[in-house]
């Protein structure tokens, strides 16, 4: 079941840079994430996993955030974003966290999600698609295919790469890991990924070097 939470429509600068990152976590990461997202320029974060309930406050200053907390309490869950408050904004409501930007190429819904090792819901993913503007997910989805640079290809995966020929949209990957697991059995692999509809722009993807967390940053940067 896809949550209702809050979308914010706001204007941002040519050639924008946005941030995706699994934070596995976000309560006392906040400092390090400020400090990347100012030396990178970047206005706005799709961060997934981060494990707050409804009574714990998130705060960055100089950002608004949007969030949607996990209800039943379950662990590895939550979503959220972070938006400048020198972007001007609105608020409004879409079955997401997510929120609306304005672009030199138009209007662009930027939407952070999670989803746990499981089946895939491709209701979910219409949900969340289900619109004219151009739209871009970002999280981990824990759907692995060669098709978006993973090393391997789960059923999960294979599920996604269906419901995308189906449903007419795509998903992309970093070209290096984006998960460290802690355990040494399992190897390193791109968990996290970019879901767009309708997006004309080119897109580049650039995984990072940073932030405490089993899951490294992906710098994204759509071209306008």
């Amino acid at each position: 079941m896809v949550k209702k939470s809050t979308v914010m429509a706001a204007k941002t600068k040519k050639n924008s840079t946005f941030l995706m990152w699994n934070a596995n976590s976000i309560q006392k990461k906040t400092d390090e994430l400020l400090h990347l997202m100012e030396s990178k320029d970047m206005s706005v974060a799709l961060i997934s996993e981060t494990h707050l309930q409804i009574n714990q406050k998130l705060n960055l200053a100089n950002y608004r955030v949007c969030r949607t907390d996990c209800s039943t309490g379950a662990k590895g869950r939550g979503t959220a974003v972070t938006v400048s408050t020198k972007v001007k904004h609105h608020v409004g409501s879409i079955e997401a966290t997510g929120i609306q930007i304005q672009t030199s190429a138009g209007p662009l819904r930027l939407i952070a999600t999670y989803s746990p090792p499981g089946q895939l819901c491709p209701s979910n993913i219409d949900a969340l698609l289900d619109s004219s503007i151009p739209t871009l997910i970002g999280g981990d989805l824990n759907a692995k295919h060669q098709c978006w640079n993973s090393r391997t290809t789960n059923s999960k995966g294979h599920a996604l790469l269906a419901t995308s020929r189906k449903k007419d949209f795509a998903a992309a990957g970093s070209s290096r890991p984006t998960h460290y697991p802690g355990n040494a059995r399992q190897k390193l692999d791109i968990l996290d990924i970019v879901i767009m509809r309708n997006l004309s722009q080119s897109m580049e993807l650039e995984t990072l070097t940073a932030l405490m967390s089993d899951h490294n940053p992906v710098l994204i940067t759509v071209v306008d």
